[in-house]
């Protein structure tokens, strides 16, 4: 697995450039560029609850794992094939890396590439912890060593990315067509050795998915959506369990229907897809109720693009030399990943020595600081590309467009420094959020909830280009976003970016606060209500739940 890991870093250390490889090669224009790049991206996150809910239901860790290596070396290897050079004696184009010797050949390899490696990536992302896991971990303490396990990847991932920084010989290749065949021989390799150890892995068998039954609350209220809604709550279908359910809620009643009774018939055989427990409804309503707070998250989504694509291509075009060594721009990658590290380590620090936060309130704190950061970050990058236009300006440069502005790519690291502590608070605050609301079923799909939130989000920024760029047409001539970076105005969509996440911190605030009160109201009724002597078993009754003695059982209505 350390192969495995070494391998796909060493892909994410060269795939980070895809956006100069558009540009630069495709000549492309600059949001069509950013907008293959997020696409890729957002796939990639988007795909992680199908991944965790094909984990759980169907196949096991290693065959995902095994699945997505394969997927990756294909993409890869159609992406090696897409460069120019690689087909051109068969296909009978020009060697040079340039747009003109692309053809419809290489255009379609391409884009067949993307989906395949974000299958490759998707796989391996979410299910690589989980498998390391099940080979090196005790099942009963999987909990604590999870979190240890999470821990050491990071600065194992750190230690790799420092790795892959000095050797200096990835960022000195020119062509490209060699540096992504490099990436698919790398993955061959490691694939191989994974494969060596087969034998010898543990095979967890898939257990079913907890999830499923969200789905089955839905399917079901949606066939039996012409029914009438019960007059009380004894129709609905609730077999006596040992544990305590979930207290029945008044929210989203539509969802009610699925455990409506029709039948007696039906509620001794019934099916899964036509008949849930008010558990399982309940259930529902919580996963449908942390929808307004999922909405409050992609923002930060929209932020997180813009790392891998236009501060990359402000780097690409500024001066990238300290003295006679050339800064390559991937070490702003490094960067990134070690503020982030850093970040959630630091605020982990403070929130130990205040053991008043509970952790709600951690959660809260640490998505809201994350989201001031990203206002902070947007500020600051803007505040640099207008400075950089300034510079192009006095140099008379503004109508050049591949000419490298007279200026230090160093005055990047502030943007990127917020980048990663943004990213570092929010995605642990998101996922801290999902795993303290979620209920008990599926506290596993927290991670994939928090990646599919941040997924999401870098998709909405293709949306939120394209309204930007046409509505900074209007009375104009010319939009934001021109065919180059250095004829487009990128500190305008900072500044838009800027206002937005500000807005979005406020919303997030009042949609926090507003679910935070709901729940501790439901919480609150719902122990109001309830009296634990010693040795009781518990009768379900609905409106309430009742303690009763096993000797004298008594049932209040």
């Amino acid at each position: 697995m350390a192969v495995f890991d070494w391998a796909q870093s060493i892909a994410s250390y060269v795939l980070y450039v895809l956006m100069t490889f558009l540009t630069d090669v495709w000549k492309e224009r600059l949001k069509d560029a950013a907008a293959i790049v997020n696409t890729l991206d957002g796939l990639t996150a988007i795909m992680s609850v199908g991944i965790a809910i094909l984990h759980d239901a169907y196949i096991g860790s290693y065959s995902i794992i095994l699945i997505s290596a394969l997927a990756h070396i294909t993409g890869l290897g159609f992406l090696a094939l897409s460069v120019p050079p690689t087909l051109s004696k068969v296909l009978g184009t020009c060697h040079e890396q340039k747009a003109a010797c692309i053809g419809k050949v290489q255009h379609s390899l391409f884009y067949m590439a993307l989906p395949a490696i974000a299958v490759g990536r998707a796989g391996y992302e979410n299910l690589a912890p989980i498998f390391w896991n099940e080979q090196l971990i005790d099942p009963n303490n999987q909990k604590i060593s999870n979190e240890k396990h999470c821990t050491n990847l990071d600065w194992i991932n750190i230690s790799l990315w420092i790795i892959l920084l000095g050797t200096y010989l990835l960022s000195s290749i020119e062509s490209w067509s060699v540096l992504y065949g490099i990436l698919v021989v790398v993955m061959v390799i490691a694939t191989i050795i994974f494969l060596s150890g087969t034998l010898s892995y543990k095979h967890v068998k898939p257990q079913g998915s907890p999830l499923a039954c969200v789905v089955c609350v839905f399917v079901a209220a949606t066939l039996k959506r012409h029914l009438q809604y019960p007059p009380n709550t004894f129709q609905l279908h609730n077999p006596e369990k040992v544990e305590l359910p979930l207290p029945y809620t008044n929210r989203l009643r539509f969802l009610d229907k699925a455990s409506l009774i029709v039948s007696p018939a039906l509620n001794d055989n019934r099916s899964k897809w036509r008949l849930c427990t008010v558990t399982e409804v309940e259930e529902s309503k919580v996963v449908l109720g942390m929808f307004p707070m999922w909405i409050t998250f992609l923002m930060c989504g929209v932020v997180r693009s813009v790392g891998d694509t236009y501060f990359l291509e402000q780097g690409n075009n500024m001066e990238n030399k300290l003295g006679k060594i050339r800064i390559p721009i991937l070490s702003f990658f490094l960067l990134f990943e070690v503020s982030r590290v850093i970040t959630i380590k630091i605020y982990s620090l403070i929130l130990s020595s205040r053991t008043q936060l509970d952790q709600k309130s951690s959660y809260e704190l640490r998505i809201g600081v994350g989201m001031l950061l990203s206002v902070k970050c947007c500020v600051v990058a803007a505040l640099v590309e207008t400075k950089r236009l300034n510079v192009l300006k006095n140099c008379g440069l503004q109508h050049t467009a591949d000419t490298t502005v007279p200026m230090s790519v160093f005055w990047l690291m502030p943007q990127f420094l917020l980048l990663g502590a943004m990213d570092g608070l929010v995605k642990d605050g998101i996922k801290q959020f999902f795993y303290d609301n979620c209920p008990n079923s599926i506290k596993t799909y927290a991670e994939p909830f928090a990646k599919t939130a941040i997924g999401v989000g870098t998709i909405l920024s293709i949306v939120i280009v394209t309204i930007s760029n046409k509505a900074s047409k209007i009375g104009r001539r010319h939009g934001w976003f021109s065919v180059k970076l250095n004829q487009s105005r990128l500190d305008y969509f900072y500044w838009t970016l800027a206002c937005l996440s500000f807005v979005n911190l406020g919303f997030y605030f009042f949609v926090s606060n507003r679910f935070t009160s709901k729940r501790r109201t439901e919480e609150q009724t719902f122990r109001s209500n309830i009296v634990v002597p010693e040795q009781v078993t518990f009768v379900t009754v609905h409106p309430t739940v009742v303690p009763v003695h096993p000797d004298n059982m008594v049932i209040q209505r």
